[in-house]
């Protein structure tokens, strides 16, 4: 948290962290080139200062011959920008970039200085191997990929442990915990929902791509599981992180209430990708769809795809399984 202040003495952050590896001091910070929009605006709790001043923070009191590693969270474009006004120059830029999903397996260079980007999915791991040259830093990497933890059929660690988390998932379903979640916040455009039937009487084409991938049958996929003792054994229908991810609209207004409220809404249709499709009907070509928050195809998948519920998930390899595109014009 080097350029990131807090006026709370119980503020955690701090500029540095530094360590010694093998006698040579590493100092190693961290800036964010643009605060939360939650956490902006007069009165915000956490002030973020100008990335050369967080740089000029994290070094203080530092050695001339200890490393300088430097983590910068922001879009590629800007790191680059940022990159030549650090002075003294780091010996290593990590970008963490949410458009690299998995670490970039060359570093690069700008102005001399080696930069690398982390990936955002924790699916591959990054070793950067770092030398300081008279030019400057030298880096070489090495992605190592990594192994998820699947599901074992009767895992769950001590039966005690795993009969208290059985009882509470029940409770949830007697409580009525989903349907209470539901509709609780607005969908990020204010448009209503409208069902994947409604989306496939102008888009038969996609519709029918659809209708052959698995998404199709998400919400059948969850049923299943519920009823195979193997796979779970108790109701993981009426569960609200379950759900969210074989359902359009979860949590949202006209969104999925429940399979018995809002079946035109269960399975992963075309609204869980492209956002709800009310304003989008109304004048289609004054109001167009991409993706729900302008984000990249592979982030969106890892939403639900992440590492815990899809180990072996590519992108690259499951695209094609869906593949749709605009319809032709006639």
């Amino acid at each position: 948290a080097s350029n990131l202040d807090c006026a709370d003495p119980a503020w955690p952050g701090k500029p540095f962290v530094e360590k010694q590896v093998r006698g040579i001091d590493v100092r190693i910070g961290s800036l964010l080139l643009e605060l939360p929009e939650s956490l902006r605006g007069e009165g915000a709790a956490v002030k973020l200062l100008p990335a050369k001043d967080g740089y000029a923070r994290m070094l203080a009191g530092s050695k001339p011959e200890a490393r300088r590693i430097v983590f910068v969270h922001g879009d590629e474009a800007p790191i680059r920008a940022l990159i030549p006004q650090l002075l003294p120059a780091p010996d290593l830029v990590i970008g963490v970039d949410h458009g690299y999903t998995e670490p970039s397996p060359t570093p690069q260079s700008v102005e001399g200085v080696p930069l690398v980007f982390t990936g955002i999915r924790g699916r591959v791991l990054l070793d950067v191997w770092l030398h300081r040259e008279a030019k400057g830093g030298r880096a070489t990497c090495e992605l190592v990929p990594l192994v998820g933890s699947k599901t074992i059929p009767g895992g769950g660690g001590d039966p005690d442990v795993k009969n208290v988390i059985l009882d509470h998932r029940k409770m949830v379903k007697e409580a009525g915990v989903l349907e209470r979640m539901a509709r609780l916040k607005p969908t990020q455009s204010g448009a209503a929902y409208v069902g994947t039937a409604t989306c496939a009487t102008c888009h038969p084409t996609a519709a029918a791509a659809w209708g052959k991938s698995a998404h199709a049958h998400a919400w059948a996929t969850l049923v299943k599981a519920e009823q195979d003792p193997k796979r779970y054994g108790w109701p993981v229908t009426a569960y609200p992180e379950c759900v969210s991810c074989h359902v359009v609209g979860y949590g949202e207004q006209t969104g999925f209430v429940s399979a018995a409220e809002t079946p035109q809404l269960a399975d992963v249709g075309c609204e869980r990708c492209h956002g709800p499709g009310s304003v989008h009907m109304a004048n289609p070509a004054q109001n167009k769809l991409g993706l729900i928050g302008g984000v990249q195809g592979s982030v969106l998948c890892t939403q639900c795809h992440d590492f815990e519920q899809s180990p072996n998930f590519l992108y690259g390899d499951k695209w094609p399984l869906i593949q749709h595109g605009r319809e032709a014009k006639k």
